[in-house]
């Protein structure tokens, strides 16, 4: 099967995901599990997925059900300052 919004939307009908095809599947699905496993009143989940020299990032909205991904690739070490600084700005969120 192709993996377009609408078989997407049929796989995961309670979420809105923005840009599916560059995030992962495996990277929604964590996000997803997360927000059914962990007992938090947070109402934003973040997620990163990283190769270790290529980071990327999403927010999950809990309350609306809703992935939203940056699309930019941050690579290590061009982009190691702006890297860490959303790094800790997750942390201290």
């Amino acid at each position: 099967m192709f993996l377009d919004n609408e078989n997407l939307s049929l796989l995961l009908p309670d979420y809105t995901l923005h840009n599916p095809f560059v995030l992962s599947r495996l990277f929604q699905q964590t996000l997803i599990a997360l927000d059914q496993w962990i007992n938090s009143d947070n109402s934003l989940l973040y997620g990163a997925v990283t190769t270790g020299e290529d980071w990327r990032f999403a927010i999950y909205k809990r309350q609306e059900k809703e992935i939203i991904e940056d699309l930019k690739l941050y690579r290590v070490p061009e982009e190691l300052t702006e890297l860490v600084k959303i790094l800790v700005a997750i942390v201290s969120s």
